[in-house]
């Protein structure tokens, strides 16, 4: 009796121990995966991700009317496009500056509003949190956008990519015009 009680307090113990290693793998590891996966694809995505930017446009109402075009062949996704001003002193440090503001210039598709989105902890592709929240707006790939932002003198105007995968977040491309 005494034998059958020890394995059994035995099987026991290494059913606990095992629970533990699994609550362990799924509370730890498994997000870091998760994360870790997504940070590769915004890899992969922002090195064949490409924008432009028109001059602006002056539009009767006295505003600057943007012209860009967001292209990823091979990408047939949706973006978040972030817009916002930065002072031209600023230009040289565009890979780290961040909005001022959580929110963006409203962003068209066939003078279309497109939809707004608020995005949590965004990225760099290198996994540096750049933001805790953002607005911005949902757009497709390969598509052209119109973005609609009041005169600024002495500043630029700085467009964020964001593509989002496994619910994080990530800054795959930047550009100013």
């Amino acid at each position: 009796m005494d034998i059958a009680l020890s394995d059994f307090i035995l099987i026991i113990a290494a059913v606990i121990i095992g629970l533990v290693i699994f609550s362990f793998t799924t509370a730890y590891i498994a997000p870091q995966y998760a994360f870790t996966y997504a940070e590769q694809s915004a890899k992969t995505i922002s090195q064949s991700t490409f924008v432009s930017i028109s001059p602006p446009e002056t539009t009767n109402s006295g505003c600057c009317n943007y012209l860009a075009d967001v292209y990823s062949p091979g990408f047939s996704g949706n973006f978040t496009v972030v817009a916002f001003y930065i002072p031209s002193s600023e230009l040289q440090s565009i890979a780290i500056v961040t909005p001022s503001s959580s929110s963006s210039f409203p962003v068209y598709i066939n003078s279309t509003l497109a939809s707004k989105v608020t995005l949590s902890n965004v990225y760099d592709i290198n996994g540096h949190l750049l933001v805790s929240s953002i607005s911005g707006y949902t757009v497709p790939a390969n598509y052209p956008i119109q973005i609609i932002a009041p005169p600024k003198p002495g500043c630029s105007l700085v467009i964020w990519i964001i593509y989002s995968n496994g619910g994080y977040n990530f800054r795959v491309l930047y550009a100013y015009g």
